[in-house]
C-alpha cells in the first residue's frame, strides 16, 4: 500500500497523464458471467478471474487499477441477498487488486471503485439518509482495506455525486476522483450540463473530475473539456453501449490496453490549459464557476435548462 495524499497525487498529475484501467464489469461479462448477478461478488466466487482481469490491465501499462467494487454498497448488494457480505466482498476486491498491483514491478495505484449507492430503479424508493449510510459504509471499508484513492464513477444524478464527494472527503484521508456520466444530449440523468457539474463541484477538494461511460470518446472529451481548473478524468466507452460492433470480448493483454464496451482505458490529466510546468491556468473571469458546493445540504444546484417533468429518464447502462 502506498501512502499518497491529495497533494502528492496532484503533483504526479502535474508531471504526466496517469492511465487507468478499463471497466471490470464488462470484462467479467465477456468471460461468461451473466449481468443479472452481483459482479462484485465474483471477487469471492472466482477471485482468479478477477485477478486475471487486473493482470491484463497491469500488463498493458495501467498506472491505476480499480477494485471490483462498482455497485458493492449494502443497498445494491441487498438486491442479490448479499447485504451482510458487504465488508467481505469489498475487502476481497481490494486484496486481489493490491496483489496484482504489487506484482507489476512498478508503482501501480489501487483505486476503490464506488458507484451510486442505489440503481436508477432503487432511487425511486430509497431516501437520501439511506443512500448516505450505504456509501459511508462502503467507502469506510475500502479506505480501511488499503486503497490508494477513491474513484466515484458513473453518477447520473448530481445530488448523489455531491453526497458521495462529501462522504469520501470526510471518511477517507485519500485523493478523491469524481466522475459523472452524460447522455447523447450532454446532460446527466438529472438534467445537468458538464458546466453545471463543474460549477457544483468547484468548491470541493477532489483531485480530478470528469466523465465516464455512456457516450463515446469524442463526447467524453467534449463533456469534460469545461473543467479548466481541476485535472480532468476521462473514461470513454470504446463504442456507445449497445451500438453495432461494440466489442464483447477482451482484447489480448499482450497488445494495447484491453477494450471494453463500457469503458476503455481511462486517463487522468491536467487540463489542456495547463502551463508547461503543469499548473492549471486560471480561466477568464467570465468562465469561472459562479456557484459552490454546499456541504451542509449536499444539494445540487438548480441551474440552466432542466429536463421537463413530463419527460421520462433516459435508460442508464450498467457498467
Amino acid at each position: 500500500m502506498t501512502t499518497m495524499g491529495a497533494a502528492e497525487f496532484r503533483d504526479r498529475l502535474a508531471e504526466r497523464t496517469l492511465v487507468f484501467d478499463g471497466a471490470m464489469g464488462t470484462m467479467l461479462h465477456a468471460a461468461g458471467n451473466s449481468l443479472d448477478q452481483s459482479l462484485p461478488a465474483i471477487s469471492l466466487s472466482d477471485p482468479t478471474l478477477v485477478r486475471a482481469v487486473h493482470d491484463s490491465y497491469v500488463d498493458a501499462g495501467a498506472d491505476v487499477i480499480q477494485t471490483n467494487t462498482f455497485g458493492a454498497s449494502r443497498l445494491r448488494l441487498g438486491e442479490y441477498g448479499l447485504a451482510e457480505r458487504i465488508e467481505e466482498i469489498n475487502r476481497s476486491a481490494v486484496r486481489i487488486a493490491r496483489d496484482a498491483a504489487t506484482s507489476g514491478g512498478r508503482l501501480i495505484l489501487v483505486a476503490g471503485s464506488v458507484a451510486p449507492a442505489v440503481s436508477v430503479q432503487q432511487r425511486r424508493r430509497i431516501d437520501r439518509p439511506a443512500r448516505i449510510d450505504a456509501l459511508t459504509e462502503q467507502i469506510t471499508v475500502l479506505a480501511d482495506a488499503g486503497v490508494d484513492l477513491i474513484q466515484l464513477e458513473t453518477f447520473g444524478y448530481l445530488d448523489e455525486l455531491l453526497e458521495a464527494v462529501e462522504i469520501a472527503i470526510g471518511e477517507a484521508s485519500l485523493p478523491v476522483i469524481a466522475q459523472a456520466t452524460f447522455g447523447p444530449d450532454a446532460r446527466t440523468l438529472s438534467g445537468h450540463t458538464p458546466r453545471e457539474v463543474v460549477e457544483a463541484l468547484a468548491g470541493t477538494p477532489v483531485v480530478a473530475l470528469g466523465t465516464n461511460c455512456t457516450i463515446g470518446p469524442s463526447g467524453c472529451w467534449r463533456s469534460s473539456a469545461s473543467s479548466a481548473r481541476t485535472p480532468i478524468s476521462r473514461s470513454p466507452p470504446s463504442r456507445t453501449p449497445g451500438s453495432p460492433g461494440a466489442p464483447v470480448r477482451p482484447a489480448s493483454s499482450t497488445t494495447s490496453t484491453p477494450s471494453t464496451s463500457c469503458g476503455t482505458s481511462a486517463s487522468c490529466s491536467m487540463p489542456a490549459q495547463a502551463s508547461s510546468a503543469g499548473a492549471a491556468a486560471r480561466p477568464p473571469p467570465s468562465s469561472r464557476p459562479s456557484s459552490r458546493w454546499s456541504p451542509s445540504t449536499g444539494r445540487a444546484p438548480r441551474r440552466g435548462s432542466r429536463r421537463r417533468r413530463s419527460e421520462s429518464p433516459r435508460p442508464h447502462p450498467r457498467r
